[in-house]
């Protein structure tokens, strides 16, 4: 023909082509995904076309390689399925279906992805993400992620590192069953990204470990200190494994509930010149630590300072439940220099070859008291000046003022 056929001319199965001199045939095919009323197919040809803010149309459920996405736009999946047979990725880690670039702002919408069977042991991860990323109303099933169930059974399904990530809708994530590093999705900071956040609405469906540091509510976090910066007043911070990370400045009132976990410092904070605490809680709020250990280890910050301080405390302050276990180089477990402080539960505060806890007031500060329940541990030494019972004070004329009649 030496005019253009239109599609709707085309017999089943068949799909107009150019034949090149200024000839046109039809050829077998089907096209698999639009951008507009532009049909392309395969979903790869579709994203490489597709320009920020447009959106591709997966036009009936096909099977095809895996696609890196570098722009802003969203892939409706219509209802559909598309399965991987080839993975994707960094050069030498082309093991991925989706792969998500920095920098962008990616909706995955309605539909599933899938790895084909005979294709299981290519993949480790169905989508790799490094944007901002919502996926909404997807099924996105790792069943036959199995790169390397022979060994570990290491896959993720979601994998988050670095973006700002909501899950919405009636998502459902199915992991592999391979074994215990089998995620559905994981929020994990890498190299100088941005660090991510995960949130997951109540209507999805998370079948499968979730491998994060923290969480508030439904929204995980890569860090105890990035759940603490984004935590609101009221609010409690979770620990979800034992982790190892940087110290916090909490000037909130928030709980964190470390859930039997332990948190080693490994970054120092604190005001300029000062900065080597590993919590530092502030005047005029308050906080409750409970449920689990915090430790640091002799490691040196940025100002190439180690831990001196486990907790610096200004604040109405509940320890229940906790172990503040010093070392080395630790002076104080825990300081407080003001705040009414309650150590309660079986809470064990122990020094190493400092002090346990102090109570100290400093500056224009209301001066703290400490009270200190009978079922508690202290291990190391106590500064104060005086006490009444469990009760500690910084100042003789606070103990008098708060002792009652026949009390010593």
């Amino acid at each position: 023909f030496t005019v253009e056929i239109e599609e709707a001319w085309c017999a089943n199965g068949y799909i107009p082509t150019k034949l090149g001199d200024g000839e046109y045939g039809v050829k077998n095919g089907q096209y698999v995904a639009k951008v507009g009323g532009v049909k392309f197919e395969t979903l790869a040809e579709a994203v490489a076309a597709a320009e920020d803010g447009e959106t591709v149309t997966l036009l009936i459920s096909a099977t095809g390689a895996g696609v890196v996405i570098d722009k802003s736009i969203t892939i409706d999946l219509n209802g559909k399925t598309y399965t991987f047979t080839e993975g994707v990725g960094s050069t030498g880690t082309e093991s991925n279906g989706f792969q998500i670039l920095e920098g962008n702002a990616v909706v995955l919408k309605n539909g599933t992805l899938n790895v084909a069977a005979e294709s299981a042991d290519k993949f480790y991860i169905l989508v790799q993400n490094y944007a901002n990323l919502t996926v909404e109303d997807m099924t996105l099933d790792g069943t036959n992620l199995d790169k390397w169930s022979k060994t570990d059974g290491d896959s993720y399904v979601l994998s988050n590192n670095s973006g700002t990530v909501n899950i919405s809708g009636k998502t459902n994530i199915i992991a592999n069953n391979d074994g215990d590093k089998a995620f559905a999705f994981d929020v994990c900071k890498y190299g100088s990204y941005a660090e991510p956040v995960v949130t997951v609405d109540e209507t999805a469906n998370i079948n499968g470990k979730i491998e994060a540091v923290a969480r508030i509510g439904n929204t995980y976090y890569a860090t105890l200190a990035k759940a603490v910066e984004s935590a609101k007043g009221g609010e409690t911070v979770e620990l979800l494994a034992d982790a190892t990370g940087a110290g916090a400045v909490i000037d909130k009132s928030i709980t964190i509930d470390f859930g039997g976990y332990t948190y080693t410092v490994n970054s120092a904070v604190g005001s300029s010149g000062t900065e080597t605490l590993g919590l530092q809680i502030l005047a005029g709020n308050t906080v409750t630590l409970k449920n689990g250990t915090l430790t640091a280890n002799g490691e040196l910050n940025a100002q190439g300072k180690v831990t001196k301080v486990l907790v610096q405390n200004y604040a109405n302050l509940t320890v229940e439940n906790m172990k503040l276990i010093g070392n080395e180089n630790t002076l104080y477990a825990l300081s407080n220099n003001s705040g009414n402080v309650n150590i309660i539960g079986g809470s064990v505060i122990d020094g190493k070859n400092g002090v346990a806890f102090d109570v100290c007031k400093y500056g224009s500060y209301a001066e703290p008291v400490v009270t200190v329940e009978e079922t508690v541990t202290i291990v190391g030494k106590i500064e104060a000046v005086a006490k009444i019972g469990n009760g500690y004070y910084a100042t003789l004329t606070k103990a008098v003022e708060a002792a009652k009649n026949g009390e010593t």
